[in-house]
């Protein structure tokens, strides 16, 4: 049974207090806290919201534009309150959007179980709140960066045209070591190649840019500002890092190529959750022909 609050409750609860989502993960923990700040705000759009995490993670709270960053608190503190939400004496709310991520212990911290459902359900309902498909992050702030249309504008790349998103190499924005793609650089380039012939634009996305220089290919940074502003766009992604891939079924409707992945990042699970029909293809071996001729079958 899913622990939940109905609404009425959570007026008595959170009535005049100032919320701070606790996530202190990578960029697939940090997205699905964002998710639990527009819940909140859909019901108490005048409670002020306060977020606290990684701070790499900053450049999307600010493009949602809904919460301020938390910087007092100190993720040590969580050991002293293993509940979903608690409360300070300054009328603070805090959710702890990581509680029992994986792991689940009993409030007396003894050994307990691991949770196997998919990782993006785990954070989104031990907030206590029921998932509704309204809560995908909004870009409130989403005005394309000077940076980002100067390079487009030098790439004559635009963003109605088709491209795919490929982030080859780890980014660092991840806490997990799954992998999603497995492809040398010469594979990238093979696969940039056949799009272009096509009129797709391949663009990589990778903090190692010469490994990638190529006609073929347009190379862009790591950026989180990049990525998010070209994501909701793409036809199709294909990362390393599992972040991206849950991230990408949530924000567009690309199909999104893989190697098999099961259990807690299970894309197919993710897509239920979410409510999404995103194209998922799974291959063992997830070849750049084999991934070509599928995207060449998608309208």
């Amino acid at each position: 049974m899913v622990p939940e609050l109905a609404a009425p409750l959570w007026n008595s609860v959170l009535k005049e207090k100032k919320v701070i989502t606790l996530s202190f993960g990578g960029l697939l923990e940090s997205f699905f806290s964002f998710c639990i700040l527009e819940a909140i705000n859909r019901t108490f759009p005048h409670l002020p919201l306060h977020w606290a995490g990684d701070s790499k993670f900053l450049p999307i709270l600010q493009m949602q534009g809904l919460a301020k960053y938390y910087s007092k608190f100190d993720p040590a503190i969580l050991e002293k309150f293993p509940t979903p939400v608690f409360f300070d004496k300054q009328d603070g709310a805090y959710f702890n959007c990581l509680l029992n991520y994986f792991n689940v212990k009993t409030y007396y911290g003894t050994k307990g179980y691991k949770d196997q459902r998919v990782a993006s359900r785990q954070i989104f309902e031990k907030g206590m709140i029921p998932w509704d498909p309204e809560f995908i992050p909004k870009f409130r702030n989403n005005t394309l960066s000077t940076e980002l249309n100067n390079w487009m504008k030098t790439s004559k790349i635009i963003l109605n045209q088709r491209f795919v998103i490929i982030l080859p190499d780890k980014t660092g924005y991840s806490q997990h070591n799954i992998i999603g793609l497995d492809w040398t650089p010469t594979q990238v380039k093979a696969f940039g190649e056949m799009l272009s012939q096509r009129n797709i634009a391949p663009l990589v996305f990778s903090n190692n840019p010469h490994k990638y220089y190529d006609p073929a290919l347009h190379v862009l940074p790591v950026k989180l500002d990049f990525l998010f502003q070209l994501l909701p766009k793409a036809k199709a992604i294909l990362s390393k890092d599992i972040d991206f891939m849950f991230v990408g079924q949530a924000l567009s409707e690309a199909a999104i190529f893989s190697k098999p992945l099961k259990k807690a990042f299970d894309l197919n699970k993710n897509n239920k959750f979410l409510g999404k029909d995103n194209l998922i293809y799974y291959s063992k071996n997830l070849l750049p022909l084999e991934v070509f001729n599928k995207i060449m079958e998608i309208k």
